[in-house]
C-alpha cells in the first residue's frame, strides 16, 4: 500500500508572506465587478432549499391557525395532537377549509385594492438603479389608499352591509384562500418571466425551477408600464390589510364580551403607527432591500398574500380569540417602549433620506455629515455614486434602523401579555429576518462598493447594536512572502482549504468562501493581502494592489480558479506534497510528505478518518502547538487518509462551531457522532461552487 510521510514543521512567521497568483479566469475577471449580477448553476442542494420553503412556509402558517383556533394558542398542546394523531390528520380535521366566499373574499380585495393603485392620484417617485441600469418611476398613492379601504370598511359596516367581525368570523376560508392566491400568483410569476418579462436584462435564472419558483426570476415585473407587483403584493395585499385584520378582531372582541380591552387598543395602536409611516414615506420603501435586490417569486408573493396577513397580526387575533389584560403599568411602559422603537426606526431613515436628497450637504445632530463617496458600475457598463453617512445614527450602528424595527415588533408582542410561544412568533421572525438581512446588506454593499464599504466598514464596526452583538473587525493585511520549501510546478485546485506551499494556493477564488484559508480569523483572505501578481490573457504581467489596478485585485479575488506561480525555493527534489494549515496571525504549520511503500516497525500509522480518530485539524495542534519553532514532528499516513484529511470535521469548520454549541461535550465520541453529518456537508459545499 502506497502511504506518505508527513513532516509537521511550526512556522511561526516573522515577515509578511506574499502572493503571486495566476489566474486562468481572464475572461470572467472583467465582469467580476458589476454589482447585483449572479450566476449558478444546477445543483440538486440549491433545488431541495427551494422546494423546502413551498411546503414547509404554508404547513406553518397552517399550524398557527390551528394552534390559534383549537388549543388556545399553545404550541406544546398542538405538538402533543400532532404527536398521537399526526399532522395531515389534525390538519384534515381543523385545518382551514377553502370556502368560495372566501375566494370571493380574496378576490373582492385584491380587486379593490387594484382600482385604488390605478386610479387614484398618486406622486411618481423614482426607485434605485437595477443592476442592468434601469431607473423605474413609481406612483405612491398608499395613503389614499389606505384611507379610502378603511372609510369603506367603517361605512359598509355602519350600513349593516358587511359585518365588522367579519375577518375573524371567516378566519378559516380566508387562511386557505391567501395560501392558495400565493402559490397561485407565484407560479404565474414564473410563467411570465419566460414569456413576457418586463425587463429581461434583470432577470436571474438559478438553472433550479423550483429555486426559481421560490426565489423569483425577474426582479420588478410590471404589468403594462405602470402596474408595479412588487409594490402592489406587499404595499396593497399585504400592509393593507394588516391594520383591516386588527380593527376586525377589536369589533369581534367588542360583539362577545361589549368592551375592547387595553392590551388589543394598544397593540392595535402600535401597529396603525407602523402600518401609516409605511403609506406616509413609500417612496423609502422603494429603496429597501425587498425592491433593490429580491427577486419576485413564492418568497415575496406568498408573503405578502399569506404569510404577511396570517403571522404579524398573531397578537390580534389571540386577544380577540382569548382576550385578556395585564396591568396597566406594564402596557403603559411596553407601548411607550414601542413607540420608542418607532421614532428611532423614523429617526434613522430619516437621516439617511435627508443625506441622500441633498448629497451629503447637511447637518446630523448639529454638525456637518460625514459621508464616504461610494462608486459601483451596473452591467450597462455606467459608473455611478452612493453617499455613506457615517454621521448620527449610520455613525453608530450600520444598520440601525433595524433595531428600531426589532423594539417595536418585540414591544407588539409584549402588550399582549401573554407567555404563549405563538404570541411571540412575529417577534421571533422578526429578529431572523432582520439579521439574515443585516448579513444580505453587508455581502451585497462589500459587492457592489468594494474598498468603499471596507472603510465604512472601518469607520463604524458595529452592524447592530454596539457593544452587543455583530461587531465586524478588519485586521491590518498581512503581506504573504514566499519561504523556502519545495517547488511543485503549476498547480490548479477547483476547491479552496489551506494555504499551498510553495506559491500559497489561494484555491478557487479567494474572497467570500475562501476566507477559510486564514479559518475567517483575519477577514476575508483579499483583506489580508497587500498585493497580487498575475499574467492576463494577451501576457502581461499585472501587479494589482489597493494603489494600482485595485478592479484587477477585487476581479482576481472572484476568480472561479487560480494557478498558482511557483518558484523554486529549496533542493529538496525527494519532497511529493507541500502543504499548510494557517492557525492565527503567528502561528502556522509546513506539512511537507514523501511517498514511500515501508516504515520502521516502531512507527505506528496514523489514521484520521475513523471514528476514533482525531481531527486532523486538532492532531497537528496537539503535536505542534508546544514545539519550538521549525521543530518537526514526523509521522507515517496511508495516502488515502491524507488526501481526504480535510473531509472530516470539515476541515476547520466544527472545530470552531464547537466554540458557539458549548452544551456538545468536546471528546471523541461525540466528535464521531457527527461524521455523518459533516462529511456530506463539506463535500456538498465544494460540490455546488
Amino acid at each position: 500500500m502506497a502511504g506518505s510521510t508527513i513532516t509537521l514543521t511550526t512556522q511561526r512567521k516573522k515577515k509578511p508572506i506574499e502572493a503571486k497568483v495566476l489566474t486562468t479566469e481572464v475572461q470572467t475577471l472583467a465582469g467580476a465587478d458589476v454589482w447585483g449580477r449572479a450566476a449558478f448553476g444546477r445543483s440538486w442542494l440549491r433545488s431541495l432549499f427551494g422546494a423546502s420553503p413551498l411546503l414547509l412556509a404554508p404547513m406553518a402558517s397552517i399550524s398557527i391557525f390551528i394552534t390559534l383556533a383549537e388549543y388556545e394558542g399553545s404550541l406544546s398542546l398542538f405538538a402533543h395532537a400532532v404527536k398521537e394523531h399526526g399532522f395531515w390528520t389534525i390538519c384534515a380535521q381543523y385545518g382551514p377549509h377553502l370556502t368560495t366566499k372566501g375566494i370571493a373574499a380574496v378576490i373582492c380585495w385584491v380587486g379593490l385594492q387594484a382600482l385604488l393603485y390605478c386610479f387614484l392620484p398618486g406622486e411618481q417617485h423614482q426607485g434605485q438603479l437595477t443592476p442592468a441600469g434601469y431607473l423605474l418611476s413609481y406612483k405612491t398613492n398608499g395613503l389614499s389608499a389606505w384611507i379610502v379601504t378603511h372609510l369603506l370598511y367603517a361605512l359598509l359596516c355602519w350600513f349593516g352591509i358587511l359585518d365588522p367581525g367579519f375577518i375573524p368570523r371567516n378566519w378559516s376560508s380566508l387562511v386557505a384562500a391567501m395560501n392558495l392566491a400565493g402559490l397561485v400568483i407565484s407560479a404565474l410569476a414564473v410563467v411570465k418571466a419566460y414569456v413576457m418579462p418586463t425587463h429581461p436584462e434583470d432577470r436571474k435564472f438559478s438553472g433550479s425551477f423550483l429555486y426559481d419558483l421560490f426565489m423569483g426570476i425577474e426582479l420588478n415585473p410590471r404589468l403594462g408600464d405602470k402596474f408595479d407587483l412588487k409594490l402592489f403584493t406587499n404595499g396593497r395585499a399585504g400592509m393593507m390589510v394588516w391594520t383591516l385584520i386588527d380593527f376586525s378582531n377589536m369589533a369581534y372582541q367588542y360583539q362577545n364580551q361589549g368592551y375592547v380591552e387595553p392590551s388589543l387598543i394598544l397593540v392595535t395602536a402600535l401597529q396603525t403607527i407602523y402600518v401609516l409611516d409605511f403609506f406616509v414615506n413609500e417612496s423609502w420603501y422603494l429603496r429597501t432591500i425587498d425592491v433593490k435586490f429580491d427577486h419576485y417569486g413564492f418568497y415575496l408573493s406568498w408573503g405578502c398574500f399569506c404569510f404577511l396577513p396570517t403571522t404579524y397580526t398573531i397578537q390580534g387575533q389571540y386577544l380577540g380569540l382569548y382576550p385578556s389584560s395585564p396591568s396597566t403599568p406594564y402596557l403603559a411602559f411596553f407601548f411607550a417602549l414601542g413607540v420608542a422603537g418607532y421614532i428611532l426606526f423614523r429617526s434613522v431613515n430619516h437621516q439617511k433620506e435627508v443625506v441622500r436628497r441633498t448629497g451629503g450637504k447637511c447637518t446630523i445632530w448639529g454638525k456637518p455629515a460625514e459621508c464616504i463617496v461610494a462608486s459601483y458600475r451596473t452591467s450597462d457598463g455606467r459608473q455611478h455614486r452612493s453617499l455613506l453617512s457615517c454621521s448620527g445614527w449610520w455613525g453608530w450602528s450600520r444598520h440601525a434602523n433595524y433595531v428600531g424595527d426589532l423594539i417595536l415588533s418585540f414591544c407588539s408582542c409584549a402588550l399582549v401579555g401573554s407567555t404563549s410561544a405563538v404570541v411571540w412568533t412575529y417577534a421571533v421572525y422578526m429578529t431572523v429576518l432582520l439579521v439574515h438581512r443585516c448579513m444580505r446588506d453587508e455581502k451585497s454593499c462589500s459587492v457592489k462598493y468594494g474598498a468603499a464599504w471596507t472603510e465604512y466598514c472601518k469607520r463604524v464596526p458595529w452592524r447592530l447594536i454596539p457593544g452587543i452583538c455583530f461587531a465586524s473587525h478588519i485586521a491590518s493585511p498581512i503581506v504573504l512572502q514566499a519561504v523556502p520549501v519545495l517547488a511543485m510546478g503549476l498547480t490548479h485546485r477547483h476547491h479552496d482549504a489551506v494555504l499551498e506551499f510553495p506559491g500559497y494556493t489561494a484555491g478557487g477564488g479567494f474572497a467570500g468562501t475562501s476566507g477559510e484559508s486564514s479559518s475567517f480569523r483575519h477577514g476575508f483572505f483579499n483583506e489580508t493581502i497587500e498585493f497580487v501578481e498575475m499574467i492576463l490573457g494577451n501576457g502581461d504581467v499585472m501587479r494589482a494592489s489597493r494603489e494600482e489596478y485595485e478592479d484587477l485585485l477585487y476581479g482576481a479575488a472572484g476568480a472561479a480558479g487560480t494557478l498558482v506561480c511557483q518558484d523554486n525555493c529549496c533542493e529538496k527534489v525527494d519532497v511529493d506534497y507541500v502543504d499548510g494549515i494557517l492557525y492565527s496571525k503567528d502561528y502556522g504549520v509546513v506539512i511537507t510528505g514523501k511517498l514511500t511503500n515501508s516504515k520502521p516497525s516502531d512507527s505506528p500509522v496514523r489514521t484520521s478518518n475513523n471514528a476514533g480518530d482525531p481531527w486532523f485539524y486538532l492532531h497537528v495542534t496537539e503535536q505542534t502547538d508546544s514545539l519550538p519553532p521549525s521543530a518537526p514532528v514526523a509521522e507515517y499516513i496511508p495516502l488515502g487518509e491524507y488526501l481526504l484529511w480535510c473531509d472530516r470535521a470539515a476541515f476547520w469548520v466544527a472545530c470552531q462551531g464547537y466554540t458557539y454549541f458549548k452544551i456538545v461535550p468536546f471528546n471523541r465520541f461525540f466528535r464521531g457522532l457527527l461524521d455523518d453529518y459533516l462529511r456530506p456537508g463539506y463535500r456538498t459545499v465544494h460540490f455546488t461552487q
